[in-house]
């Protein structure tokens, strides 16, 4: 069985991450020791704007910059 860190949530509001099995979606809060779940964490990430490889990201960063050099003249 394969450990990861994952993100739990109890009934207070309490976020935390722990390393735990991966059929593990239960626990007990270290803060308040009431019961929290397992939640499915938002995911981050930055596109490439300058690959080319994401046409929307690349869009943007070009007007970004356009409007850039609008304002710095």
């Amino acid at each position: 069985m394969s450990r990861k860190i994952r993100e739990f949530r109890c009934a207070s509001d309490h976020i935390e991450e722990k390393y735990v099995d991966d059929n593990v979606t239960v626990g007990f809060c270290s803060t308040c020791s009431l019961p929290n779940k397992r939640i499915i964490s938002a995911v981050r990430c930055k596109l490439d704007p300058t690959s080319g490889d994401f046409p929307g990201a690349t869009l943007k960063w070009i007007k970004q910059k356009e409007q850039a050099a609008k304002t710095s003249s």
